[in-house]
């Protein structure tokens, strides 16, 4: 069992939290003809508004949870950034942060950085109390390599603030699992939305562990910074194998086994043994 320990205490007040609560209408309504027309209408124009707000918006700035055929899309922090201005939100101040440690009963920590605060919509005319949270556990970060738990921890913060932001304008706006159709609308190519890919994935090579997405932007990152050419990573990569279908080098289907080797060779500067007499990372002998 686990015990945590707060950093930074942030309990909202409980008149806070009983507000966050949507009010139910207690007046009774007459449904008739008009009343069905006028809210047809309101739909109708809402969706419209909302499509507009959305040409604001990017494929990057959203992910696609489900698959290609049903997709079950949300919205990230930069595609939060980007509705606050023609949604006109903003906050009063600053959400709340706490930090909480934990200690498992094996001795092994960890901690969880929660948010939560209010946000409005002059425009919606909407306000909300929202809360999120990240923790040292997470995938998004224990699959980076060199993740550092303690080091690192402002990363962990910034990742709860970016996921409070997103969630919350995502509620406000009622944009969460949105339908597909209404980006469609917008002009946003679904195709061009990036899935999630921080576990193990497979390719055509049947049993082949490759590494995740985050370590894929890795190699680049490190190429990048030690100048290694793009022409000469991609044929490291095809030495070691990792290609496509059509046989093109990619870093997608770099071999967990080989991204540790491959790594120090960038660090070394990218110099390419001879083929004749290069091994490939990873292989027994």
């Amino acid at each position: 069992m686990s015990n945590g320990t707060t950093e930074i205490v942030g309990e909202p007040e409980e008149e806070k939290r009983e507000a966050a609560l949507p009010e139910i209408q207690q007046e009774p309504v007459v449904l008739d003809e008009r009343f069905v027309q006028d809210f047809e209408a309101g739909v109708v124009a809402f969706r419209r508004w909302i499509t507009a707000c959305l040409k604001s918006t990017q494929p990057q700035h959203w992910i696609n949870h489900g698959t290609v055929g049903e997709p079950k899309l949300a919205l990230q922090a930069p595609g939060a950034e980007a509705l606050c201005g023609p949604l006109g939100i903003s906050y009063a101040e600053p959400p709340k942060r706490t930090v909480v440690d934990y200690t498992e009963s094996d001795g092994s920590k960890w901690y969880a950085v929660e948010v939560e605060g209010w946000l409005e919509s002059k425009f919606l005319k909407r306000r909300g109390y929202y809360f999120a949270a990240a923790t040292s556990l997470d995938k998004f970060f224990t699959a980076k390599h060199g993740f550092d738990p303690l080091r690192d921890r402002a990363d962990v913060i910034n990742k709860a603030l970016s996921h409070w932001l997103a969630s919350a304008v995502s509620r406000l706006a009622g944009l969460r699992n949105p339908d597909p159709r209404l980006l469609l609308e917008a002009g946003i190519p679904l195709e061009k939305i990036a899935r999630p890919g921080y576990g193990e994935r497979k390719t055509f090579e049947a049993g082949a562990d490759l590494i995740n997405e985050g370590q894929t932007k890795l190699v680049w990152a490190r190429a990048k910074g030690q100048n290694i050419a793009e022409g000469t990573l991609k044929a490291k990569l095809k030495a070691l194998g990792a290609v496509d279908e059509k046989g093109e080098p990619t870093t997608k289907a770099i071999k967990k086994r080989d991204l540790d080797a491959l790594l120090k060779w960038i660090e070394g500067g990218g110099q390419m043994p001879p083929p004749e007499t290069e091994r490939e990372p990873g292989a027994e002998g």
